[in-house]
């Protein structure tokens, strides 16, 4: 038999995950206890020359699985490395045209945000990528009356906002 020996890290601060849970995946046991001081953890005692998969959860923290190559005894030891998830983010894109359809050059807004993004001024397209919520966006040109319109970006999607402005 053997078990394995490890510690959970944040894989850009290198300081250990003191709230995580490691599991086997396949195995019918709880998941192993992680401490909560330092980090670190140990599996119960595995089944000889059987490969495992480590798979390592935290709250914000991307979920990690590590395969392990199989041993007869002895201890391994692992070091799990895992990446904050960061803030979720969506994309607006579209494109500023006049009532004729012709392109123009405006300002897209998003004033909770403070960003900005000007159209292209040949084709009125423009993109931006944003973090997921509730946004009133504006969208000024010049010689051309100010709109506002409200969007709600997901994680992962992309808002499609195509402006008609009046003058």
């Amino acid at each position: 038999t053997w078990n394995i020996a490890g510690t959970l890290l944040d894989s850009r601060t290198k300081k250990p995950i003191l709230y995580g849970s490691i599991r086997i995946k396949g195995s019918k046991v709880s998941a192993l206890t992680v401490d909560r001081k330092n980090g670190t953890f140990v599996s119960q005692q595995l089944e000889s020359g059987k490969p495992v998969v480590l798979i390592a959860e935290a709250v914000g923290y991307l979920p990690v699985n590590v395969p392990i190559a199989p041993r007869t005894t002895g201890v391994y030891t692992a070091k799990v490395k895992m990446q904050p998830a960061g803030k979720a983010t969506g994309s607006i894109k579209g494109s500023v045209k006049n009532l004729m359809g012709k392109p123009i050059r405006a300002r897209i807004f998003i004033p909770r945000l403070r960003r900005k993004v000007m159209s292209h001024p040949k084709s009125g397209n423009f993109q931006m990528e944003v973090p997921t919520g509730q946004y009133q966006v504006v969208i000024t040109a010049r010689r051309y009356r100010r709109q506002r319109k409200r969007i709600e970006v997901r994680p992962g999607e992309v808002v499609i906002l195509n402006i008609d402005m009046r003058k």
